[in-house]
């Protein structure tokens, strides 16, 4: 490789390293991926003989990845620290709740704010993790290497990683040149992978 093919390849993954699409992704689900998921959930309704209650999601609120020390008081958690001690690295989620009593004679209408609702797990360097946004020197001192670009998730202390790969899409014709024809006359080859359509079964 020339000196200047080097350098493009240097500065291209200094600021964008392999696994670039799955922070995006994570990142995305954070952001907008969450809410629209609650936007979209119906609400519960029990329905009684005397009455009707009505529970409607609201706004969803993140909490980085937190401990609580013997005082009951929380702290910032690091992924170090998560493998440590063999503990899962999750953000908390709390929701804005609406709750409607509907009666015979009245309806009335509660909200609970920032409820909490449970936790999930954090991807290690994307936003919501505690290391975003440290310089070397400060991952250093949370045991973390600057090297070590991150994209795990931890649970009881192990960290998980996601495997990419591709897989061909179904009822698509790929065609391509072969190398050698061999007994077929045919320059180039073909390939289909079918699956049932759920239209046709419909049909």
């Amino acid at each position: 490789m020339n000196p200047f093919s080097k350098a493009i390849f240097k500065k291209y993954f200094k600021t964008n390293n392999l696994i670039r699409h799955q922070f995006e992704s994570f990142n995305e689900f954070t952001r907008n991926g969450i809410q629209q998921v609650i936007d979209e959930t119906p609400p519960i309704i029990i329905n009684t003989k005397d009455f009707t209650i009505r529970i409607k999601y609201g706004h969803a609120y993140l909490r980085r990845p937190t401990v609580s020390a013997t005082n009951n008081i929380p702290y910032l958690l690091y992924p170090s620290e998560a493998r440590e001690k063999g503990i899962n690295y999750t953000i908390s989620l709390y929701l804005d709740l609406k709750q409607t009593l509907i009666t015979k004679d009245e309806t009335d209408e509660q909200l609970f704010q920032k409820v909490y609702i449970g936790e999930i797990p954090v991807m290690v360097r994307s936003e919501y993790c505690n290391l975003y946004g440290l310089n070397d020197d400060e991952l250093i001192e949370q045991n973390e290497c600057p090297y070590d670009l991150g994209g795990t998730f931890i649970g009881n202390g192990n960290e998980r990683v996601i495997v990419s790969f591709e897989n061909m899409s179904t009822n698509n014709v790929y065609v391509w040149e072969l190398k050698s024809q061999g007994q077929l006359r045919s320059p180039v080859g073909a390939e289909v992978r079918s699956i049932v359509s759920p239209l046709s079964i419909m049909m």
